[in-house]
């Protein structure tokens, strides 16, 4: 299981994200909170069956001013005593991430043991903020514990991983390597000198064109498994061209993943196939 969505967590509240994971897997996760900080953690549901009792997960908002079993503590007090609360309701504290930090990306993973498979609950907390709400862009990828995906190796060196928070080393998801290309020497950031802005001048008309895209079939010796390669992405502002980002196409877990280069650690993108 892989996806990708922007999260929208009110004040005062907490968004809690439901996934049901079998035992002997892992959870693989990846938040960017937008402007300001949120906290998060994984809890495990005990008992009943959640609303979500297959593969597919769920979200539900809940606002700490509300008299829900789940009611959340305010800002002055301790963490601590926000996990009893929801230890108290059912839900068994597996890992406490606590502050994720404003435009950072915090990453890491989660091994569910062999028989504790069911139903979790990823927790992205907002209760200590009073007046504003926070936006998030969340990244969740499931797999066997023994076959991850080749596209959440460890490939780059710890110096390489910038602004990337990573928690729990095995699993860390950053880009795979683009073996060397005819044009690999090209800047991944500077478009081609015939496109300017994305348009190209023919015949006195004035005509959007897509540059082309290049690829290659193996990573790191994976060959067949993983298909690397640069792609073209229309730039999210109307009429700014389109901009190059790294590709991995992973076989394994029927995932496209993009970076802003094929030297960057910061997953930009994930799209489950």
């Amino acid at each position: 299981m892989a996806g990708m969505e922007e999260l929208e967590i009110h004040s005062k509240s907490y968004l809690v994200r439901w996934v049901n994971v079998k035992g002997d897997h892992t959870i693989s996760w990846s938040i960017q909170p937008h402007k300001r900080s949120i906290n998060f953690g994984i809890f495990k549901h005990l008992g009943q069956p959640t609303p979500s009792s297959s593969a597919s997960a769920t979200t539900t908002t809940i606002n700490a001013d509300s008299q829900s079993v789940l009611d959340l503590p305010s800002d002055n007090q301790p963490a601590s005593a926000l996990i009893e609360k929801l230890r108290g309701a059912g839900l068994k504290p597996t890992q406490w991430i606590g502050k994720c930090e404003a435009d950072k990306i915090s990453q890491g993973t989660y091994d569910v043991p062999l028989g504790e498979g069911g139903n979790y609950a990823l927790v992205f907390d907002n209760t200590f903020s009073k007046t504003t709400g926070k936006m998030a862009t969340f990244v969740l990828v499931t797999y066997p514990t023994a076959m991850p995906p080749q596209s959440v190796h460890q490939v780059h060196p710890p110096h390489a991983l910038g602004t990337v928070n990573n928690i729990g080393a095995p699993g860390n998801r950053v880009s795979p390597r683009l073996r060397p290309t005819n044009n690999s020497n090209t800047s991944i950031d500077n478009p081609r000198p015939a496109v300017k802005g994305g348009r190209t001048v023919s015949g006195g008309k004035s005509i959007k064109q897509r540059p082309n895209s290049n690829s290659v079939s193996s990573v790191n010796g994976a060959s067949g498994l993983v298909h690397t390669g640069i792609l073209q992405k229309r730039r999210r502002k109307r009429h700014q061209g389109w901009a190059r980002r790294f590709f991995s196409l992973d076989y394994t877990s029927s995932t496209l993943s993009y970076y802003h280069d094929r030297n960057s650690s910061a997953l930009r993108g994930a799209i489950p196939l």
